[in-house]
């Protein structure tokens, strides 16, 4: 049997799934938008939105055309769904990569919801993990959607100089990068990372405290620079609504490029990342500092992508003045 969901193509069976990779031409949603600080941030993370996005998902990704999801069963005899070959984001810049995640992880989920109970894909028993690379670091989603977070899932990332790491934040408030490293180096290594689509390697370290864990600092910042593409990513599933503002003070993507604005980044405990997010929020709202769309662009372009954003979404340039 053969669906589509917007632009992907969706070829299943009882016992495989595979995935069509077109490029998936999402349109900004036909609703009341809240304010234009949503409006910039919903328009930004669409496939179409800049000049060259569909040209890059296509060259990207035309030695690697499908994905192809297989059920098993795993050691405890339940069903799980995972594609064998991870899929390629080597090349793709950070916003590409979100809209892969977006729109896989989304579109995995609307085929849950049409399969009967006997071959679904997501329930508290059988479980789906999608498996993404980037050159040769591996790191994987275990979906969980729920209902005030339907992108929601859990993110593992395979490392050398420690086994693995997972998706908690405490994690990386933890991470020795962050004790050793000057937060204006390490904003400066993520965000080139982010733009050219490549791993950050040791070589990237120039000013440490301490050499000889160059290595394992460079895995930390691929591991904090892949869980925020992921973080933005499942936030995009749900709107930032009214009704949302309780899980998110500002829509992520503003957010954590804030963060990075600032240079304010994780540093110790989990009171000082609160302290990072607080001083996020006043700044945010200073009342003599009027933000306007052309400036919310600029920071998510200079975190996320090499492009900047136009009015129509056809060309490259300034947004709005």
């Amino acid at each position: 049997m053969e669906e589509k969901f917007g632009e992907l193509t969706l070829s299943e069976s009882k016992e495989e799934v595979t995935i069509e990779f077109d490029p998936f031409n999402n349109h900004v949603p036909e609703k009341e938008i809240l304010e234009y600080m949503i409006h910039v941030h919903e328009h930004y993370f669409q496939w179409k939105c800049v000049k060259g996005r569909i040209e890059i998902f296509k060259e990207i990704f035309k030695g690697n055309k499908s994905g192809t999801f297989v059920r098993s069963r795993n050691e405890k005899n339940s069903f799980e769904w995972t594609n064998k070959t991870p899929i390629d984001l080597t090349g793709l810049s950070s916003v590409h990569r979100i809209l892969v995640i977006r729109d896989i992880t989304e579109h995995l989920r609307k085929l849950n919801a049409s399969r009967d109970e006997a071959n679904k894909m997501l329930t508290e028993s059988v479980k789906t993990t999608i498996k993404f690379k980037l050159e040769d670091i591996t790191f994987s989603l275990i979906l969980n959607p729920t209902v005030n977070q339907p992108g929601n899932a859990f993110f593992t990332m395979a490392r050398i100089a420690r086994k693995f790491s997972t998706g908690k934040h405490s994690d990386v408030e933890d991470f020795d990068c962050f004790k050793n490293l000057d937060p204006k180096d390490i904003e400066s290594i993520v965000r080139n990372a982010r733009k050219t689509g490549k791993k950050i390697t040791d070589s990237d370290i120039k000013n440490s405290k301490q050499d000889e864990d160059r290595v394992k600092m460079a895995e930390e910042m691929n591991f904090f620079m892949l869980l925020y593409d992921f973080e933005v990513a499942r936030r995009l599933q749900r709107p930032f609504t009214e009704e949302s503002r309780n899980l998110d003070s500002l829509p992520i993507g503003i957010g954590i490029a804030m963060i990075h604005l600032i240079n304010g980044l994780f540093q110790g405990d989990s009171e000082s990342r609160k302290r990072v997010l607080d001083d996020i929020l006043v700044r945010f709202n200073e009342p003599s500092r009027s933000w306007t769309e052309g400036d919310l662009i600029k920071i998510l372009c200079e975190q996320f992508d090499s492009h900047e954003l136009s009015p129509d979404g056809d060309t490259t340039g300034n947004f709005s003045q």
